[in-house]
């Protein structure tokens, strides 16, 4: 306790800090979380994880396929990244406690552990324990990671970040099978938190190699064989480690990124990230020195650099890269002190590694943070980022590279201080110097006041109702929205209290989102017969999204009956049976639109699928009419029913859409259950903007229009 009562004073004093900044969480771990009400959104959704993880472990359900969301069709969850070393904490803590209590320990672990472990980096490159203190404070406590802390659980978890570096740094010194596992295990540990961060750290390590390479040819000092041989080994060792650790957790998903024929699966499942979101979720030079917006000082003031920095369609918790002023202060005076005694022959040669390795990856992490692109006098130059998103175009936020620039920021910071303190000889000046620098890099971090907590311990009137329904009631939520949609994050947070399964939250490239699609309008007159035939008894209408006219035209739906009225919904019951013929618009489908002669259609692509299900217990017959034009040149359609083809026909592009070809197909057969009717056109799609060069980047070949099914 003597030997190392700094250190033990120095901890304590981060967890009082993050005691601090999060008040009053730490008085409120089962009722509240560290967050802002208007960016909660994610929080909920991965509380509602926990709680599935937990009641599937309790219940002996498979974990890896939810069956109590997108019902009947249940929610396949076996090629997501499980991220366990942040899932599997979670869940024995859950167990312990509630989810609440567990999402909330490991957000207050991730900023003590941060600080430790930035303190444990610097204080082996710098044997100095005040600078190490200020590092910590720098890496752990920017408004970034707290930012990021509101809604990104897995993004909060920085604290394994140094814990890599350092086991870096020890392998490039020491260079001993030891340490190649501790870099193994380090570099699994933040991976297996955040693939985020692991795929940052990759990129580090990248850099790490090339700049090594560098300094090995800047010497010109031959290597020795043996030992550059025995290097080499150490490192494979590692990698290997690395991989047998982290493949096992991941390969489903590599598995779905590298195969063809599950591309659509892959880009809803976010493996697949467009371009344009590298655009919205990348960095601008003036993030890194805008204060953040929720600065209780700073936050109000509108900086004219700031004005690119706030529009609304940047995310709050991506666009805050606050570097500091004392930060960058300190980084300067430390890079300058050194680079004095640089030219002195007076640096040591760690030095000379250490801080030009730092500098170096600081501006690697910055380019690799920008947009895809930057403008060059007017002349469009690609950055890293543009590269990367065809070697790994799941990973869309860029700007996350800003964690970092200000972990690279935090070391250097460290070594500004070291020298700075140095050059204070009275003891009291360097209480009073060092005590200044702590203050002012907390006042220009700080978020608070006021204290950003949410109470999620008051539950709506109508999901307190819903819980004491038999267990076996299914429900539908209106608006029905995506599964990736705000609103829909609050349906599976209140799924923990009422526990009935509902039809709402299949992922975007399944059957169930086509059948959303179908029904997500509560005022058709087919919905209510769709909501039947998948189970749904009770449909829950939240009023904030509908005005007194919608409410009206449900309230006069037969189909649909009222039950109670709530403060924020109303809940009606489903009474119609369920129809016997079921049609979904499927693959390849747009949404309806209105086109300007007032006629209603639907763009397709070149192999559109409808989906019709019998649900009697024999074949039927039907009459299948429809409208068809072809998009700037005549196809070729050919029609399947279940993959038999039933007709082929040449559609023209008319310049008059009156003059669309109607087609008439007569009794079709189908049989009980699942039915599938193909469109296919063998020269393909066609651009839209390239065409009618609007904008519209959508691949079509046909448009449909009065589809009509009826049963003989």
């Amino acid at each position: 306790m003597k030997k190392f009562y700094k250190e033990i004073l120095i901890f304590l004093f981060f967890i009082f800090l993050t005691f601090l900044w999060t008040y009053p969480l730490v008085f409120r771990m089962h009722t509240g979380i560290f967050s802002d009400p208007e960016w909660m959104f994610d929080s909920l959704g991965s509380l509602h994880g926990i709680w599935w993880q937990k009641c599937a472990w309790l219940n002996g359900f498979p974990s890896t396929f939810n069956h109590l969301v997108a019902f009947p069709f249940g929610v396949n969850t076996s090629r997501q990244v499980t991220q366990p070393c942040l899932v599997y904490p979670l869940l024995v803590l859950s167990l312990w406690q509630n989810e609440l209590f567990a999402h909330n320990f490991l957000t207050l672990v991730s900023f003590v552990l941060s600080a430790v472990f930035s303190y444990c980096l610097l204080y082996y490159l710098t044997k100095n324990k005040l600078a190490s203190m200020v590092s910590g404070l720098i890496f752990s406590f920017p408004p970034n990671h707290f930012l990021q802390a509101f809604s990104h659980l897995d993004q909060a978890q920085i604290q394994w970040m140094p814990l890599y570096v350092l086991s870096l740094l020890i392998l490039n010194e020491q260079r001993s099978y030891r340490s190649a596992f501790f870099l193994a295990f380090t570099f699994s540990m933040v991976t297996l938190s955040c693939a985020y961060l692991g795929y940052f750290m990759v990129i580090f390590t990248v850099g790490f190699i090339l700049f090594n390479m560098y300094k090995w040819g800047q010497s010109g000092k031959k290597r020795n064989r043996n030992a550059l041989r025995k290097y080499v080994k150490i490192i494979l060792v590692a990698v290997s480690l690395s991989l047998i650790i982290i493949l096992p957790f991941y390969w489903l998903a590599i598995e779905t990124i590298l195969s063809p024929s599950k591309l659509d699966e892959a880009v809803s499942s976010g493996y697949v990230r467009p371009l344009k979101d590298l655009y919205k979720y990348s960095a601008r030079v003036s993030d890194y020195f805008a204060p953040s917006e929720y600065h209780p000082i700073f936050g109000k003031i509108d900086f004219w650099f700031m004005k690119p920095y706030t529009k609304p369609s940047r995310h709050w918790a991506e666009r805050t890269l606050y570097l500091g002023m004392m930060p960058l202060f300190l980084t300067v005076y430390g890079v300058m002190r050194w680079w004095k005694r640089k030219k002195r022959k007076m640096s040591s040669g760690r030095e000379n590694f250490i801080i030009p390795f730092f500098i170096f990856s600081a501006f690697l992490a910055f380019l690799f943070s920008l947009t895809p692109t930057v403008n060059i006098f007017g002349i469009p130059i690609p950055t890293p980022s543009f590269f990367m998103h065809k070697i790994a175009p799941m990973f869309r936020c860029s700007c996350r590279f800003g964690t970092v620039v200000i972990l690279c920021i935090s070391v250097l910071a460290g070594f500004g201080i070291k020298e700075l303190l140095g050059r204070v000889q009275n003891k009291g000046r360097r209480v009073a110097v060092s005590s200044f620098i702590i203050g002012f890099i907390l006042f220009e971090f700080t978020v608070i006041p006021p204290f950003r907590n949410v109470d999620l311990s008051k539950t709506p009137p109508v999901y307190k109702w819903l819980a004491s329904e038999p267990s076996d009631v299914v429900i539908a939520e209106y608006p029905w929205i995506g599964s990736i949609q705000e609103k829909h994050y609050e349906y599976l947070f209140y799924q923990r209290v009422h526990q009935k399964r509902m039809v709402n939250g299949a992922p975007g490239w399944t059957f169930g989102e086509a059948v959303r699609k179908q029904a997500r309008k509560i005022g058709n007159p087919e919905t209510a017969s769709i909501l039947s035939y998948l189970g749904a008894k009770y449909v829950i209408v939240h009023k904030d999204a509908y005005n007194s006219g919608d409410i009206e035209k449900i309230n006069g739906n037969p189909d649909l009956v009222f039950v109670k009225n709530f403060p924020s919904a109303i809940v009606y019951e489903v009474v119609t049976e369920s129809p016997e013929l079921v049609t979904i618009f499927w693959k390849s489908f747009a949404m309806w639109e209105r086109w300007d002669d007032g006629s209603v259609w639907r763009w397709a692509g070149n192999n559109a699928t409808m989906w019709l299900c019998n649900t009697m217990e024999e074949n039927i017959q039907i009459d299948f009419k429809f409208t068809v034009l072809s998009f700037y040149r005549g196809r070729t359609l050919r029609i399947f029913l279940n993959d038999k083809l039933i007709k082929s026909m040449q559609v023209q592009a008319p310049s008059d859409i009156s003059l669309a070809h109607r087609v008439s197909l007569k009794n079709l057969e189908l049989k009980p259950g699942e039915n599938i009717i193909k469109f296919f056109t063998p020269q393909g799609t066609d651009k839209i903007d390239d065409i009618l060069h609007n904008g519209d980047q959508r691949m079509v070949s046909l448009a449909f229009s009065n589809f009509k099914i009826k049963k003989r």
